[in-house]
């Protein structure tokens, strides 16, 4: 791995760290390190062949040890010992249908010939420790096709570490608006260099009317310890803790793209809502409107994100009322019993930040990541639409649709139990919010 595109918690953390703080440490008032035990992982010796002839590979975290020699099949069905299931899908959420399917069956490693991953093993979006994962192997330039003769000869290593963030302050006025700028610098999966150029742009950020902060995390793209299958974002999910006092949240990325939080509304500015793989995303779930600002090249001149950033701190609105409407298709899902405790609610600002809080992911399978209020209530009722439903959770929740004639009786009685749940724990909240 590169210092300039590094696994959390690699060899050289400690490195970029160094370099940040060279950037950063002449224009901030304070600055502060961060320190969170990680899961990190690294490849001793890897040796993947095909019909005897060596492949040009990558082998993925958390893939283990391992020596495998069988065929290839192309189906997961097809799976049984000493075979390797071939993916040809282009996004992580093929890879985690195929990877439950191969289980299953019996498959001992995954071919990927489109998308890199991280390889976890269901149930998904699980935010503590999960079973230890397949080998997951990215191969360049070969084709494998079914029946050829695969050998994987993998050596590898997965430990817990310290990983680093650092945070430098820009003090402002007297009750001043207090603003973070994030980004991570764990980007061995997106490549990004948004973590020098963020820095450098908060460098020459001068804006005395606010307090402006930077907030630069590792344990983003991996990271979650006891091989999480909510692998990403853990550092993000630790951290945003100490910042819930903060009016705003700008991660900055490499893309062009305007990202906000459901709930947020600018006179001037629209954007699609913030992903569910953010940091943002970590962030709004503590009560901090989030944006993330997608920078593009700007590793010459920063003036116009400058003005961005500047045009996002002012004038932007947070509201119950917009936060319900922007996920308005999964709220519609919700038993009247819940939506009916919600119109106790005036509609403050101080709401909104508060119902963040039952922001979670879901998944379906054949799909995607998505979020909602009340998510795991959204899930069971979604879940007849998917092969598999998984909704975040320690541990996650699974729904399998199965010919068995007892799962509507199943998915209502766990409808039922989760509506409770929620409900009791709604009563709670709004003695303390009303």
């Amino acid at each position: 791995m590169s210092i300039d595109h590094g696994l959390a918690g690699d060899i050289n953390e400690g490195r970029r760290i160094g370099r940040l703080r060279e950037i950063l440490e002449d224009v901030s008032d304070e600055i502060k390190v961060y320190r969170e035990r990680i899961l990190t992982w690294e490849v001793n010796h890897s040796l993947v062949t095909i019909n005897g002839e060596r492949v040009e590979h990558q082998a993925l975290p958390y893939s283990p040890t391992s020596y495998i020699r069988g065929h290839v099949v192309e189906n997961p069905e097809d799976c049984r010992k000493d075979t390797v299931l071939v993916n040809r899908g282009n996004s992580r959420f093929d890879v985690y249908y195929d990877i439950i399917l191969a289980k299953r069956f019996g498959c001992e490693a995954l071919l990927l010939t489109q998308v890199e991953t991280v390889s976890i093993s269901p149930p998904y979006l699980q935010s503590g420790a999960s079973e230890p994962p397949l080998g997951l192997i990215s191969i360049k330039g070969a084709n494998p096709k079914k029946g050829n003769l695969v050998e994987i000869n993998l050596e590898t290593k997965a430990r817990i570490v310290d990983a680093y963030a650092i945070h430098a302050i820009k003090n402002g006025r007297e009750r001043s608006k207090k603003l973070l700028l994030v980004s991570n610098h764990d980007t061995w999966l997106s490549k990004s260099k948004s973590w020098v150029v963020s820095a450098k742009i908060f460098r020459e950020l001068n804006d005395p009317s606010n307090q402006w902060e930077y907030l630069c995390i590792s344990g983003m793209e991996s990271g979650a310890p006891g091989f999480s299958s909510l692998y990403w974002g853990y550092m993000a999910r630790q951290l945003s803790k100490k910042f819930t006092d903060r009016d705003l949240a700008i991660e900055v990325r490499d893309n062009l793209a305007l990202e906000l939080s459901p709930g947020m509304r600018y006179q001037d500015m629209k954007g699609d809502l913030i992903s569910p793989m953010s940091a943002s995303f970590e962030l709004l779930r503590n009560g901090i409107p989030s944006v993330t600002l997608g920078i593009g090249d700007t590793s010459t001149d920063q003036t116009d994100v400058i003005k961005t950033l500047k045009a996002l701190s002012s004038n932007f609105k947070f509201s119950l009322e917009d936060l319900i409407n922007d996920l308005l298709d999964e709220y519609s899902l919700l038993p009247p019993e819940v939506k009916s405790l919600l119109t106790n609610l005036s509609g403050k600002p101080r709401e909104a930040k508060y119902l963040v809080r039952y922001l979670g992911r879901y998944m379906g399978l054949p799909g995607r990541i998505e979020y909602a209020l009340f998510h795991k209530l959204v899930a069971v009722r979604k879940s007849f639409k998917h092969r598999f439903m998984f909704a975040e959770d320690n541990p996650a929740l699974g729904i399998e649709v199965t010919r068995n004639g007892f799962l509507a009786s199943y998915r209502s009685g766990l409808d039922r139990e989760i509506t409770n749940s929620y409900i009791y724990r709604l009563h709670e909240d709004l003695q303390e919010l009303l």
